[in-house]
């Protein structure tokens, strides 16, 4: 419901883009991470489960992009329409994973979607950067690519937050109340601006081209890739709440980064753009149905 507030706000009350630009930069460079920070330095991250569930993501999100590059030469695709396909199928809305993971599970199981967020967003830009590097309009340009990649890593707020938060966790200091206040009052508005940003940024008008490949795509990262996590939790014995936290990490929706890192390292950006409405719309669909079939099963 956040999400569909935050599309009606654009359209009817805040119509100006500037509003919202400066909105998800607020999110992004210091809700977030202020989020990520007091979530995982005051966590238990010395639960086996939490590391299986870490496993379990990273090895679904493998095998996804492992049937996207099975479909490559079946379907004809271009290099740059590969390339955005990819990262549709791969890629991860840290807002929508932070903030279902608050709701449906309290402060334990944040800390948890905190910790395999880390994981997540270096895997995926890493396997996003090698395959626009690759099969994008640029794919002779591998020092731009690896520029972008590390740039990436070393400039991503999220990363940065998350090792401070990991690190600060095992050392075992305790966190005065001079910086746990703030950051506890900051980031208590963070999922709730995530997930009006992400509805301002729905494009309804993007979604009808390319019917197939966007069918594809959302098949690949609404169906098949929490498909591929739930049969890993069976296998890895994970308990109800990492199997919650877990489908919420795999059944989100393509993020709006997406689109960047496509336009910057040329991949397909118009067809990022449609994918990224079509999924966010798709996955309001199928993602009840697995959040059922995981809490049923655990």
């Amino acid at each position: 419901m956040t999400i569909l507030l935050g599309y009606a706000l654009r359209r009817l009350l805040l119509p100006d883009p500037v509003v919202w630009a400066g909105l998800e930069r607020l999110a992004y460079f210091v809700l977030l991470p202020a989020l990520l920070v007091h979530s995982l330095a005051t966590a238990d991250l010395a639960m086996a489960a939490t590391w299986r569930l870490v496993v379990a993501v990273l090895m679904a999100i493998l095998l996804t992009g492992a049937a996207a590059f099975a479909l490559r030469r079946p379907l004809g695709l271009s290099g740059p329409v590969f390339a955005s396909l990819f990262q549709g199928a791969t890629r991860m809305n840290a807002y929508v994973i932070l903030g279902l993971a608050s709701s449906l599970t309290g402060p334990a199981g944040l800390a948890m979607a905190s910790l395999v967020l880390a994981f997540m967003a270096i895997l995926v830009n890493f396997l996003a950067v090698v395959v626009l590097v690759r099969y994008g309009e640029r794919g002779g340009a591998p020092e731009a690519g690896s520029a972008h990649f590390l740039k990436s890593l070393t400039g991503n707020p999220l990363i940065l937050a998350s090792l401070i938060g990991v690190l600060w966790n095992l050392s075992g200091a305790p966190m005065p109340s001079l910086i746990g206040a703030p950051l506890s009052f900051v980031s208590s508005a963070a999922v709730g601006v995530a997930l009006l940003s992400v509805g301002a940024a729905l494009e309804l008008r993007r979604v009808f081209a390319d019917p197939m490949i966007v069918a594809i795509t959302c098949g690949l990262k609404l169906i098949l890739l929490p498909a591929f996590f739930f049969v890993l939790a069976r296998l890895l014995e994970l308990d109800g709440q990492a199997s919650l936290v877990g489908i919420v990490c795999c059944a989100v929706p393509v993020s709006t980064s997406a689109y960047i890192m496509a336009k910057q390292l040329g991949g397909d950006a118009d067809l990022m753009a449609r994918l990224v409405t079509a999924m966010n719309l798709a996955a309001m669909a199928t993602m009840l149905p697995w959040l059922a079939l995981v809490t049923g099963a655990g």
